[in-house]
């Protein structure tokens, strides 16, 4: 029952020409999915990182100028190390996206623009406000698009600060190196914590429960079209802590389902055993059946062959009276 919580072997990327990954902030379109956004790109996949923020933080003047210019810089060489597409930057300032009421506009006209199969989108169970406000205006965008008819590429959820529960471990371990070499073009992070060690690490602890030829792994949580209105409708309207209330009230109605499956499960072993019981019976009645009437077919062919052995007995009486019949008629001496 473990791999319904977290899969037991990895998984293959769904095909697409053309991959859009949202990413909050410079770096984390590397640290959330780059072996994936790597796996695409060797693949012959068009890959586009949008990164909606402009990594100026809270900084003002030629200073902000200065950082937005370093961290571009540092976006744009790490695209270069995993052949992705330079990457685009949005216009809106750190900690502000969830304030940007229009957003889900504009990530649907990046979707439309990139005819993108696939996008990417921190998972909604991130810590930063950005994440989350990054996730719920990706699901938004691809609900309207569903809602109006339009094509809905799949969309992935991938982790940068927060575990999620995964759908699809994707084995990164051919790209591990140039993901390693890509986190490492972000200097002016790296100096502030060491995000390549944790990223690596979780990569790595992302393998535990897969082959040990994995070394690293990248968890996403994957919902197909057919499922984006659910995925809203169970996730869109829960108040805090509401995320991990639902992921508490999914386990136990896993926990619950696997109980009726269980029980389902023992009820079929039983009829099973039952009918099998059944049968035997049968088999066993027929076997009788054909025993009895076998003893009946010798019995008959014994009581055929004694009537016939009488009726030869007879035949022989019958002829040797005729025999002396007819010596006595021949006789003369029974005359006088």
């Amino acid at each position: 029952m473990e791999h319904w919580f977290i899969p037991n072997a990895p998984a293959s990327l769904p095909p697409a020409d053309s991959v859009l990954i949202m990413a909050p902030h410079p770096d984390d379109e590397v640290f959330g999915c780059a072996g994936c956004a790597a796996l695409y790109a060797r693949a012959g996949a068009k890959v586009t990182p949008f990164i909606l923020t402009d990594g100026g933080g809270h900084l003002a003047g030629e200073q902000r100028q200065h950082v937005m210019q370093t961290r571009h810089a540092e976006s744009t060489r790490a695209a270069a190390t995993l052949g992705t597409q330079a990457p685009q930057f949005g216009p809106w300032a750190d900690r502000q996206l969830s304030s940007v009421t229009d957003l889900a506009e504009h990530l649907a006209a990046m979707i439309e623009r990139t005819q993108a199969q696939m996008v990417f989108a921190p998972s909604p169970w991130e810590v930063h406000p950005d994440h989350r406000a990054t996730a719920w205006a990706t699901v938004m965008a691809l609900q309207n698009r569903l809602q109006s008819g339009q094509t809905v590429p799949d969309l992935a959820f991938y982790e940068v600060g927060a575990p999620l529960r995964p759908t699809h471990l994707i084995d990164i371990t051919p790209v591990f190196d140039a993901k390693k070499q890509a986190m490492a073009c972000f200097p002016s992070q790296l100096g502030q914590q060491r995000y390549d060690v944790h990223i690596a690490a979780l990569n790595t602890f992302r393998t535990y429960t897969l082959p040990g030829t994995t070394l690293a792994a990248e968890a996403l949580a994957i919902v197909p079209p057919h499922a984006l209105q659910a995925f809203a409708s169970a996730y869109g309207e829960q108040a805090p802590p509401g995320l991990a209330m639902v992921t508490e009230a999914a386990l136990q109605r896993a926990d619950t389902l696997a109980e009726q499956m269980q029980a389902r499960a023992a009820e079929q072993d039983q009829a099973l055993a039952q009918h099998q019981h059944h049968a035997a019976e049968l088999q066993a009645a027929l076997l009788a059946q054909e025993r009895h009437a076998a003893e009946q077919r010798l019995a008959h062919q014994h009581h055929a062959a004694e009537l016939q052995a009488a009726l030869h007995v007879q035949e022989r009486q019958v002829a040797e009276l005729q025999a002396t019949l007819q010596r006595m008629l021949a006789s003369r001496s029974w005359r006088i």
